[in-house]
Order: structure tokens, then sequence, then C-alpha cells
């Protein structure tokens, strides 16, 4: 009998092992929360499972770094896994390219249209709208200390433009 003595250790290596084949076949880690051409799998509720744990993983790590506890923290061994397959590159290079780039549209908003309240479904840039919102949602989220990816250097860049 194989019998589990530590469910989440076990879901963990799991889906740390279902990640590890997901880079070797896409060459990266970036797991999308819905399952399409370019994350294909045979089991999308599998695709759908490891995105999830992906999303928590990064999760832990901001707990982890603002000192929070975390249900299921991320320990140095799982770090340092994560980190062996290039995980935290992908994860936090490729959120810091789409900020910075959506932070730059509104700056090209605020300029033309001197104010930095951009609708929720802005029909000139859908995205642009929707990534407003989430900022919103993040602040308040920071300021009620919850973990979230904004930081004060981000937060000191939206107030630059008026952000509210």
């Amino acid at each position: 009998l194989d019998f589990v003595w530590n469910v989440q250790n076990f879901v963990w290596d799991q889906r740390f092992q279902e990640l590890c084949r997901f880079r070797a076949t896409h060459h990266h880690c970036q797991v999308k929360q819905q399952a399409n051409d370019d994350n294909a799998n045979a089991n999308s509720s599998s695709s759908s499972s490891l995105s999830m744990w992906v999303h928590n993983q990064k999760c832990h790590y901001r707990a982890m770094l603002q000192g929070k506890k975390s249900s299921s923290p991320l320990t140095p061994a799982r770090w340092q896994a994560l980190a062996a397959i290039g995980f935290w590159d992908d994860a936090f290079v490729t959120h810091t390219s789409v900020w910075n780039t959506r932070l730059s549209e509104l700056q090209d908003f605020h300029h033309a249209h001197a104010h930095s309240n951009v609708p929720e479904e802005y029909r000139d840039h859908y995205a642009l709208g929707q990534w407003v919102m989430n900022q919103r949602l993040q602040y308040k989220a920071y300021i009620a200390g919850l973990s979230t990816a904004l930081t004060p250097e981000r937060i000191a860049a939206l107030e630059a433009l008026d952000f509210r």
C-alpha cells in the first residue's frame, strides 16, 4: 500500500512535477488560467489546476516577502526547486513587463485626457481599462494589509498621474 501521510506535500510534489513537464514542452512556466492553444493539454482540468497552483506559489512568495503567514508556506526547499527550473524569472519578469507597459499606456492616456480615470470598459483600449480597475482593487487590498503585487514604487508611479 502506498499511503500518503502528508497530502499537502504530496499535492505540491505532484504539481511541481506537472510544472516541470509543462516547462519541458513549452520552455516557460507561464501557465495560463484558461487552457488555450499555447497551453493545450489533453486534460483541461489538469491545466486549470496547475494554473491555480502556479498562482498560489506566487501569492505564497509575496506573503513570505512581506513577512505574512500563508496557508501553505513556501519553504526554502520549495523556493529553490522552483528557482532551479526558472519559475521566478518567468513569473515576475513577465508580470513586471506587462505592468510597465500598462503604466506607459496610462501615461499616454493621462497626457491626452489630463486625467487617469480610464473607464473600466474603455472602448479604445479595453485591456487598459481592466488594468486600471485591477490597480484600484490591488490598492485597496494593499491598504488593508493584504498581499498584492503593488509596491510603494508602483503606488508612487500611479499617484504621479493623479491616479484615484
